[in-house]
Parts: structure tokens; sequence; C-alpha cells
């Protein structure tokens, strides 16, 4: 098979969600030799500690995402000034990176557009992969506003891959249908021994993300208040693993559990870079999401032997089937996620066969094997 030399472009310089999984792409693309990667990153941080790791070139520049939050009146003005200065930084950048003789772009998030411009200028073939609902999950503005935004997704790239069903109707409402392709995240699985035995004497629950108002944690307090208070259930504690995104957010969560009364009850943890292994000694995971573009942490849950629950918003019901491989509650509605958990905890037999169905649906569905074998065939198609 042939090797392809290809350029990716990351968003940040963290280790969490989008470029955890990319990683993971290149190790499995590595393994056969089927590219020769070189990473592009805004700052050098525990995303590039781990492609020295495995040895894998990568260039910094300090270019910016095309998103931002619109808090003042003069955000937008600040917004086209930074698309300005992406464009300058990259140009500072074609040279060295006509030396790599580059076959293809890959952007790793729908929040960066530099690839864009760097495919155009090298007359390159272009993929972006969108791997988050950045307007309604984040509440995100673009630099150049939503219709040039929905422009450049249109024509500014050859192949455009989506990572659930939800993304990809979004998505096909202003770009080409053909041009889309659906490649669900892949996660390894050689190090995940089936399901783990635990004990029982407590109930752990765990919820994993960044703590940010999209991401619900005040429903799942609200809903540990009540299994407590109503259902006088009190063997269980929360575990809340993610960094802080917003401190407004974070000072609500803390108001919250001092009103209800459930201090003893919670936990958190923060970031944490060994989540797996963390998530063996847990019980129930939850993700309380408002448009969820796939949830990585969903079948890390089911591969980790936990019984997964899950909002009924975005792509978290492509991947749970309730009551069949987890449960799924409305959104936003404290009362009846407290209801699916306390099914989880009175009904160990079926929470059970709930996890072996989860995991199962989980390494046929969702290995980075899978992944990777899906998105080297569009590399393939894209480049005969």
């Amino acid at each position: 098979m042939r090797c392809f030399n290809v350029l990716y472009i990351a968003h940040y310089s963290g280790y969490l969600g989008a470029n955890r999984s990319l990683f993971q792409l290149i190790v499995e693309l590595c393994k056969n030799n089927l590219i020769r990667p070189i990473v592009l990153i805004p700052a050098k941080g525990e995303f590039s500690e781990k492609l020295e790791e495995i040895g894998v070139s990568y260039i910094f520049s300090n270019y910016t995402v095309n998103t931002y939050r619109k808090e003042k009146w003069y955000h937008s003005g600040k917004g086209f000034l930074r698309e300005i200065f992406n464009f300058i930084t990259i140009l500072k950048l074609l040279s060295h990176l006509k030396k790599e003789k580059i076959d293809l772009v890959h952007s790793n998030s729908s929040v960066i557009d530099v690839g864009v411009y760097l495919a155009a200028l090298m007359h390159k073939p272009h993929i972006w992969h969108i791997r988050e609902f950045a307007r309604q999950h984040y509440k995100f503005s673009y630099n150049l506003g939503n219709y040039f935004a929905n422009k450049m997704y249109s024509f500014g790239a050859d192949r455009i891959i989506v990572i659930s069903k939800a993304l990809q109707h979004y998505y096909s409402s202003f770009v080409e249908p053909s041009k889309i392709r659906l490649v669900y995240n892949g996660i390894e699985i050689s190090s995940i021994d089936g399901i783990p035995k635990k004990k029982v004497d407590i109930i752990h629950i765990a919820t994993v993300g960044l703590l940010h108002p999209s991401k619900h944690q005040d429903v799942i307090l609200k809903a540990i208040s009540i299994i407590i208070h109503k259902y006088k259930i009190s063997n269980i504690h929360l575990n809340v693993f993610g960094e802080v995104k917003i401190t407004e957010y974070t000072n609500l969560l803390n108001e919250i559990i001092k009103k209800e009364g459930i201090e003893e009850y919670v936990t958190f943890h923060g970031y944490k870079n060994n989540i797996i292994n963390i998530l063996k000694t847990m019980d129930i995971g939850i993700l309380a999401s408002e448009f969820e573009a796939f949830g990585r942490v969903t079948v890390e849950y089911m591969l980790t032997g936990l019984v997964p629950i899950v909002s009924n918003s975005g792509a978290n019901t492509e991947i749970i089937q309730d009551e069949i491989n987890g449960y799924v509650f409305k959104l936003n509605d404290e009362m009846d996620l407290a209801k699916k958990i306390v099914l989880v905890i009175k009904d160990p037999y079926k929470s059970h066969q709930i996890c072996t169905k989860a995991y199962e649906c989980a390494v046929n569905n969702y290995s980075s094997e899978l992944n990777a074998n899906k998105i080297y065939k569009i590399y393939k198609d894209l480049l005969a």
C-alpha cells in the first residue's frame, strides 16, 4: 500500500477528546507504514509530548481557531483580525511545508480553518474532520460570520468527515452531501481486558468532560440529590472528572452541592490522563451533554464495564439504545436521570446484561483499527 505524506492540523495543544482521537488515528496508520505524518500545532503542550513519545514530527505555529465566544460588540472585529493573522501565519509556513512534499491536508476540527488556506496554496486535497457542534454545543461565533463559515465548509474541503449521523444531518444542509463521509471515532481497545469485576459496597458514578454549561454537570448533581433525599439511597458517590473551562460555572456547581447538602457524596478530581484505568473502578457513567457530536467518553464507559446513561441529545442515541446497551434520559431532566440511576442500582442482574451488551457494541463498532481503515480508504479514493 502507498504511504501518504499527511499534514494534520490540530486546534489546541492539550490532550483531550479531539487530539486523543487524532493521536490514535496516527498510531494506527503508522503501524503498517500507511502514512508519514506531520502535525501542525498552535502551541507546545501535552499533545506534542505524546507525539514525541512515538517519534512523530510536529511544527509549532501560533495560529488561532476560527471561532470566538461573542460577549462584547467589538469581538466581531477581533474575529476578523484573527483571520488575517492566521493567513499571514500560514504564509510564513508555506516554503517549509512545500519541502515536505505533502500529499494531503487533514484538519482535525471544525474550529480551525488554516487547512483551507494551506491546501489551496499548496494545491493539495483538503479533508476537514468535523468533531463538534461548535455553534450549538459551545455557543461559538465564527471569525468571518456564519455565512462565510458555511461557504468555507462547502467549498474549502474536498471531503468532510463527520463523527456521527447527527453531524452528517446538520452539515448536509449547507454542504454537498456527496462530499461528506461518516466515520465514527475509534478507541484503542487492545489494552482493555473485558469487563472488570467490581466491588459494589459503594456505587461509584462517573461523569467525564470539561466543566462547561453544555455538559450539564448541574443536572447530574441535582439527580444525585434526588436519589439521596427522595429515594433514600446513600451508598452512592459521584466522581467528576474534567478541567475547569468556565470559572463561573464551576462556582455554580459548588453552590448546588452546598444548597443540596451533598458535599460528602461528590468529589471533583480535575483532569486525569489515565482515565481508562480509573473508569475500571467505577459502576455507572453519565453523559448529560446537549448537542454531543459523538460521545467518545460514552464508548470509554462501555469498554470499561460501566452502565452508560446519556441524554437524548445529539449523537448520544446513536451509540446508546435505551435499556439495551445503556439508558437514555430526557435532556435537562434531573428527575428522569435519577430514575435511570435508581434502575441500575436496584437491578444488578439487568445492569450486568447491559454492561455486556455495551462492551460488545463498543468493540464491534468503535475500535481505532476500524476507524483508521475507513479514513485511509478516504485518503486512497481522494488521491487515486
